[in-house]
């Protein structure tokens, strides 16, 4: 009357496997989460120097004040977070 579904053999066996699952999961979400860093550390610092220059002229030429400055903080929030990640 007591059987079991599974034997203690097949139970350390179903285990390992989830452990080698999970360990899997992690190592690949840690080289995504790598390159995605990488990616924003590329692309922030060109991207902040091109919205400061833009608003720069935007700001002195009197053509749209307001999204100059916006450009210009953007950049700053920007170069942050270049910081940030390459730091990491």
């Amino acid at each position: 009357m007591n059987e079991t579904l599974f034997s203690g053999s097949e139970l350390r066996d179903l285990a390992d496997i989830a452990k080698d699952a999970v360990v899997g999961v992690g190592d690949f979400l840690k080289a995504v989460l790598g390159q995605v860093s990488t990616l924003i550390v590329q692309i922030s610092m060109p991207l902040a120097v091109a919205l400061l220059l833009c608003g720069v002229v935007l700001y002195f030429s009197h053509l749209n004040r307001r999204l100059g400055r916006d450009f210009v903080v953007l950049a700053i929030v920007l170069a942050l977070i270049n910081e940030v990640f390459r730091q990491v």
